[in-house]
C-alpha cells in the first residue's frame, strides 16, 4: 500500500483542494444526489484514487457503466477485473454470488460486478448471497486486510421498504455497515432516493456528499439526518442550496473528519463508461484493459476450492464419506456380490412397477386435463358473462341518475331507488384529510347531510391511491379490488350510487373517478410509492400462494410479454391445467394482464405511467 496519507475529495470554491485522511475508505460513506447530477462520476475518483494507494476495492454496477474503469481515457486503465454485463471480462452467473464473494477476499484483484442484465429477483438473490459470505469471510483473522465496498443505487436492492427478497439483502447489508470496519471492511452507499433508502443504513454514515436534489421527499430525508448532527447555520445554507447544485458540484459534510465544504469533482482519468451513447459516441473503440481469462479463471477456481477447504461443513463431509469408504471395504467381496445379485432383482422389480404406474398415471392425468380444459370453457365464459352484467348494470344506473336529473319521475322515483338526499353547498376543507387510522376517534367526513359510511370510504380511498399513480378514470375491477369489495356483486353497487347520487365520483362504462367534493373527502396517500412499493402492494391483496406466485414471474419479466409457459416453468405450475387457469383468471379480471393466445403481457394497472 501506498504511504499517501490523504486523498482528494474534491475542489473548494477557494481553489484548494479538500483532502482528506485515507482512513475514510475503512468508514461508511454515502454519496446521494438524483439521476444525472454526477454522483457516479464522484465516486469514480474516489474509486480511482483508492487504486493509486492500494487500498482494494470492489463495485457494485446495477447500471453497467463502471465498466469504463477497466479501459484507458486521459490516462490509463485501472488494474481491475470486470465480471458481467455487456462489457465483462467475463460472465457472471445469478448463481454465483457466493463464489464472487470468495474470489474478491481471497485474491489480490480490483473488481467491478455488473449485475446490470440480470432480472431484478436474481439480483437481489445474488446480493444476498454475496454480502452474506463476505461478512462472513471477512470475519476470519486472515481475511481480515484493508478493502472497499461502492455500492451505486443501494436503494434498489435495500429500500425502506424491503419485500421478501430484499430483506435477506438488508440483513446482510445492516452486519456489514454496523460491523465492517471492525473487519477491514469501508463502503460507500451511492443514492439517488434517499427517500426510499433503508434509514438503518444511511442513518450510520460517517461522511455524507450531497448534489443537487430537488426531490421534496428525498431532501426532507437528507435534512432530517443533518438537523441532530450539523451546526444550525449549516443546516440552513445546505437547506437553501441543495436543490439547485449544478451537475458535478456537492457540499461534503463529515462529523468524524470535521470538514465542510462545498466542492466540485475532479476528472476522472479513466474512460467515461457512464456517458450516454449517440451518433459517432458508441462505446464500440474503447481502448480496454485486457486480462488472461484462462489464468484468471484458474486462479478463481483455486480460491473457491481454498474457501471449500477451509470451511469445517466442507470437512465433515469429506470425513464422513472416507467413514462410508472404509465401512465398504471391510464388508469383503462376498458380501458384496451378494448385495450386487439382489440389488439387481430389486432394480427389475422396481423397474417393472415404475412401468405400472406410469401406465396407470397416464390414463389418469389424460381424464383430468380433458375434465381441466372442460372447466376452463365453463370459467371464461362466466367470465364474459360477468363483465357483461357489470357494463348493463352500470349502464342502468347512470340512466337512473339522468332521468332524476330530468325530473320525469314527478318527485316520486320509483321504491327500488331511493330518493337522493338533500344537497347543500360542499364543505371545503381546509386542512389536508386526516390518516384512516385516526378516523376512527374523529366525527366521519360529511358532504351535506351525506356522511360516507366505511365501506363508502373505502372506495374513495381506492379512487385517489389510483388517481396518485396516474389512473384518473379507474377500472372498477381495480377500484373493488383495492377496496377489497367484490365489483360484481350487488354490495358493491349499493355503495357506490350513492357517491354517485352525492356527487363524490363520476361513472362512465366500467369506470370512475372522483370528482372535486369526493377528492376532498377522500384519504390521500402521504407519499407517491415506488414501483416496487405498488407491487408488493398488490401482492399482499392476492388471495392465494399460486396467484402470488404467477404475480412474481410476470413482474420478475418486467414490461415484457411472457408466455404461459415461462410462467408454469417459473412457478412449478402446469400451465395446461385448471390449478394454473384459475390462479391466474383474478389477474385478468382485475385488469392486471391482457391474455391472448398463450401470451400474458402486462396492462398499465400493473405499470403506471407514473412509477415507470
Amino acid at each position: 500500500m501506498s504511504k499517501r496519507t490523504t486523498i482528494d475529495i474534491g475542489i473548494t470554491e477557494r481553489g484548494t483542494s479538500l483532502r482528506v485522511s485515507v482512513d475514510v475508505f475503512s468508514v461508511v460513506q454515502a454519496i446521494i444526489a438524483n439521476r444525472g447530477r454526477g454522483k457516479t462520476w464522484l465516486a469514480k475518483t474516489l474509486c480511482e484514487q483508492a487504486h493509486d494507494i492500494g487500498w482494494p476495492f470492489v463495485a457494485i454496477d446495477p447500471k453497467g457503466d463502471w465498466w469504463g474503469l477497466a479501459a484507458d481515457g486521459e490516462g490509463k486503465a485501472l488494474d481491475v477485473i470486470v465480471l458481467g454485463g455487456n462489457h465483462g471480462h467475463v460472465p457472471l452467473p445469478p448463481e454465483s454470488g457466493t463464489r464472487t464473494a470468495q474470489a474478491v477476499v481471497e485474491s489480490a484483484h480490483n473488481f467491478v460486478i455488473d449485475t446490470s442484465l440480470m432480472r431484478k429477483k436474481a439480483t437481489h438473490r445474488f446480493m444476498a448471497e454475496f454480502l452474506e459470505e463476505l461478512f462472513a469471510l471477512k470475519g476470519r483473522k486472515s481475511n481480515q486486510a484493508p478493502l472497499h465496498l461502492f455500492w451505486d443505487e443501494t436503494e434498489q436492492s435495500a429500500p425502506q421498504k424491503p419485500g421478501p427478497e430484499q430483506a435477506r439483502v438488508l440483513g446482510a447489508a445492516e452486519d456489514c455497515v454496523k460491523l465492517g470496519r471492525g473487519r477491514g471492511l469501508g463502503m460507500t452507499l451511492i443514492c439517488q432516493r434517499p427517500a426510499t433508502l433503508n434509514k438503518n443504513l444511511l442513518d450510520l454514515s460517517d461522511v455524507l456528499y450531497m448534489m443537487g436534489i430537488p426531490g421534496p421527499r428525498d431532501k426532507k430525508a437528507v435534512l432530517m439526518f443533518l438537523e441532530d448532527n450539523m451546526d444550525a447555520d449549516e443546516l440552513k445554507i445546505v437547506k437553501q442550496s441543495l436543490a439547485g447544485l449544478p451537475t458535478g458540484e456537492f457540499w461534503a459534510w463529515s462529523a468524524v473528519y470535521d470538514f465542510f465544504e462545498r466542492c466540485t469533482s475532479k476528472a476522472i482519468r479513466t474512460y467515461d463508461s457512464g456517458r450516454t451513447p449517440g451518433p459517432g459516441k458508441s462505446h464500440d473503440r474503447v481502448n480496454r484493459r485486457e486480462i488472461d481469462i484462462d489464468k484468471l479463471a484458474a486462479e478463481l477456481s483455486e480460491y473457491v476450492e481454498k474457501a471449500k477447504a477451509d470451511d469445517p461443513k466442507e470437512l465433515r463431509k469429506q470425513l464422513a464419506a472416507r467413514d462410508r469408504t472404509i465401512k465398504q471395504l471391510e464388508a469383503g467381496q462376498s458380501k458384496q456380490s451378494a448385495v450386487a445379485d439382489q440389488s439387481a432383482i430389486d432394480d427389475a422389480v422396481a423397474s417393472a412397477v415404475a412401468d405400472a404406474i406410469k401406465q396407470r398415471d397416464g390414463e389418469w392425468f389424460d381424464g383430468i386435463n380433458n375434465a381441466c380444459s372442460y372447466f376452463d370453457t365453463i370459467r371464461e365464459a362466466r367470465e364474459a358473462v360477468g363483465q357483461a352484467v357489470i357494463s348493463v348494470h352500470s349502464r342502468i344506473l347512470d340512466l337512473r341518475e339522468m332521468c332524476n336529473d330530468l325530473g320525469k319521475w314527478n318527485g316520486h322515483p320509483p321504491k327500488s331507488v331511493k330518493k337522493p338526499l338533500k344537497k347543500s353547498p360542499a364543505k371545503v376543507r381546509q386542512t389536508k384529510p386526516a390518516p384512516a387510522a385516526s378516523r376512527q376517534t374523529q366525527a366521519p367526513a360529511t358532504h351535506g347531510d351525506f356522511a360516507p359510511n366505511s365501506a363508502q370510504q373505502r372506495i374513495l380511498n381506492a379512487l385517489a391511491q389510483l388517481e396518485m399513480i396516474g389512473m384518473n378514470e379507474a377500472p372498477v375491477s381495480a377500484v373493488g379490488f383495492i377496496a377489497g369489495i367484490k365489483p360484481t356483486g350487488g354490495h358493491f353497487s349499493n355503495t357506490v350510487g350513492p357517491l354517485s347520487m352525492n356527487g363524490l365520483i363520476e361513472r362512465n362504462a366500467g369506470t370512475m373517478s372522483l370528482t372535486e367534493v369526493g377528492s376532498h373527502l377522500a384519504d390521500h396517500p402521504d407519499d407517491i410509492l415506488s414501483l416496487d412499493e405498488y407491487h408488493a402492494s398488490i401482492r399482499n391483496l392476492l388471495k392465494t400462494g399460486a396467484q402470488r406466485s404467477i404475480f412474481d414471474a410476470i413482474v420478475d419479466a418486467g414490461w415484457d410479454s411472457i408466455t404461459v409457459e415461462q410462467i408454469g416453468e417459473a412457478t412449478g405450475i402446469n400451465h395446461s391445467g385448471g390449478h394454473f387457469s384459475n390462479s391466474i383468471g383474478p389477474l385478468s379480471t382485475l385488469g392486471l394482464i391482457e391474455r391472448r393466445s398463450g401470451i400474458v403481457t402486462p396492462t398499465r394497472l400493473m405499470y403506471p405511467e407514473a412509477l415507470t
